[in-house]
C-alpha cells in the first residue's frame, strides 16, 4: 500500500477481517473497541484512521489504494457484511488492471464500492481554460507540486510519480470538477471569490496551493 507499506492480498484480508470481527463484536483480540472507533471517525474530509471511511445505506465502506514503484494495489471492504475485494499488480501501470477487475466484481454481485461513471464534459474555449493553468503546491509537503497545463484546448495534470513525469488530461465535468476518464482521478479545483482558481483538491485527498 502506499507510503511504503508492503503486505499481501492474503495479509491485507486477514487485517479486514479483523476489522470486521471487532465491528460486530465478534472479536477483539487484533483491534479493541477504541481502535475501531477512531478508525471509523472521520478525521480529515473522508478519511478515518488510516482507510477512507463513505456511508452506504445500511453498511459502511472502508476503502484505500496503493502506489509503491513497481507496484499498485486498490481495496475495499464493506465492515458490517465482511464483503471485500483486494487486487495488487506488480506493474507500474498495473492500477488500470486492479480497477478492472474491482468494477467487474461489483457489476457482478452488485455492489457499489466501485461504478463506472457518466459523465458529461463541458466545453471551455482557451482563453476561459488559462486561468487554471499553473504550479499548484501540496500544503503536507511543501518540496512536492503539480502544475495544470493547457495543451491542445484540453487541460492536463502533470506531475512525478516514482521519478517519473506523467501527463494527465483532464476532462472538465464542471468550473470546478474535472476528471481523468482512463483512470477516474478527479480533481475539484478551488475558486476563490473573483473566479480564480486558488488552489486544487487531488482524488478527495491532496490539497494543493496554486503559487
Amino acid at each position: 500500500m502506499a507510503g511504503g507499506l508492503w503486505t499481501t492480498p492474503s495479509d491485507l484480508g486477514k487485517w479486514f477481517t479483523g476489522l470486521h470481527n471487532a465491528y460486530m463484536k465478534k472479536d477483539t483480540t487484533i483491534f479493541s473497541k477504541q481502535t475501531i472507533e477512531l478508525m471509523l471517525t472521520k478525521h480529515l474530509r473522508d478519511w478515518g484512521l488510516g482507510p477512507m471511511i463513505i456511508n452506504e445505506g445500511k453498511d459502511i465502506i472502508l476503502t484505500h489504494d496503493g502506489s509503491n514503484a513497481g507496484f499498485k494495489a486498490d481495496f475495499f471492504g464493506y465492515i458490517k457484511s465482511g464483503n471485500a475485494v483486494i487486487a495488487m499488480g506488480n506493474a507500474e501501470r498495473s492500477s488500470d488492471l486492479c480497477l478492472e477487475y474491482m468494477l467487474s466484481v461489483c457489476n457482478h454481485y452488485g455492489w457499489n464500492a466501485r461504478t463506472q461513471k457518466v459523465i458529461h464534459p463541458i466545453t471551455q474555449k482557451n482563453n476561459s481554460l488559462l486561468r487554471y493553468e499553473g504550479v499548484y503546491r501540496w500544503i503536507d509537503r511543501s518540496s512536492y507540486s503539480v502544475e495544470i497545463q493547457l495543451k491542445n484546448e484540453q487541460l492536463h495534470l502533470a506531475y512525478a510519480d516514482d521519478g517519473e513525469s506523467r501527463l494527465l488530461p483532464l476532462e472538465m465535468i464542471d468550473l470546478e470538477n474535472t476528471l481523468n476518464i482512463e483512470t477516474g482521478q478527479t480533481i475539484q479545483f478551488r475558486i476563490g471569490e473573483n473566479g480564480q482558481p486558488t488552489g486544487l483538491l487531488w482524488r478527495n485527498r491532496f490539497e494543493f496551493v496554486k503559487e
